[in-house]
């Protein structure tokens, strides 16, 4: 449906009652506006406008209106038109039926903008702000990246799964984007200068980092860090690591279990410094 499209009619006698309270309140104030009395004629020109609102309180349109206050006729049935263009996504209306106050009558969805939810993991929260861009990509059209940004972040964590919602925008022209599409989205942030290693140099044993740093000739020390956000495939690095030591980039060769990061500490020793 277009903007301005008729949806459906609608029968009220509440509807018929407000029409002709604006009929009498429009002909009471063409009456008494230039009434002496100031009073009077302030009270003439608030019931018009109260009447009038409530008119439009009922979806009534100006070029409505404008229709009632020239013929001076009462329109039985009101024609409810579309306010917006897009897709019938839901439609209950039948000829004959009542309807209530809160019946969902039709739903038009605007898909020339589309709406995408990601998870953000709790340790990233910090990275993300609102207007950031992002680069979305789906299945559907390989190899093609579209452009958009986050538009709100959820005040509330999930506490099933540790991430934050956060819901992106993108422009969808051509509406290629359907609704329940599978995406995925990267999410730009602003550079700044830090230590790294790689993500597969750290031993996260769900109590501490551990990175084994080289000292030369096959000398090894067990050292604990503190990592900061993850990029790509390198963990910032903002505790226990100085500029130039060298890391094994694969200590998860070395270790693959708890037990086994336990012996190491002991062997090696300093982890806990």
């Amino acid at each position: 449906v277009k903007k301005g499209d008729p949806l459906f009619s609608l029968y009220s006698p509440e509807l018929v009652a407000t029409q002709e309270e604006f009929l009498l309140a429009r002909k009471a104030q063409r009456a008494l506006g230039d009434h002496p009395l100031e009073e009077v004629a302030m009270g003439a020109h608030s019931l018009l406008t109260a009447a009038r609102r409530r008119l439009l309180l009922w979806d009534i349109t100006e070029e409505q209106l404008d229709k009632l206050a020239e013929t001076g006729e009462v329109q039985k049935d009101l024609i409810v038109y579309s306010t917006v263009e897009g897709h019938v996504n839901h439609r209950n209306a039948f000829e004959n039926m009542l309807v209530e106050p809160g019946t969902r009558i039709y739903t038009v969805a605007d898909h020339s903008r589309v709406w995408v939810h990601v998870e953000v993991y709790e340790n990233d929260i910090r990275l993300v702000r609102l207007g950031q861009d992002a680069v979305m990509s789906v299945d559907a059209y390989p190899g093609r990246r579209f452009a958009g940004k986050v538009t709100y972040i959820w005040p509330h964590l999930s506490e099933a799964s540790r991430t934050l919602r956060v819901r992106l925008e993108f422009a969808n022209p051509n509406l290629i984007l359907k609704p329940g599409m599978y995406a995925q989205a990267r999410l730009y942030v602003s550079r700044h200068t830090a230590m790294v290693v790689p993500t597969s140099a750290v031993l996260r044993t769900g109590e501490r980092d551990i990175v084994f740093v080289s000292h030369g000739q096959g000398r090894m020390e067990a050292r604990r860090i503190e990592v900061g956000g993850r990029f790509e495939d390198f963990y910032e690095v903002s505790r226990g690591l100085k500029l130039g030591e060298e890391v094994v980039a694969a200590a998860n060769f070395l270790i693959d279990a708890e037990s086994q990061v336990q012996g190491a500490i002991a062997s090696w020793g300093g982890a806990e410094r």
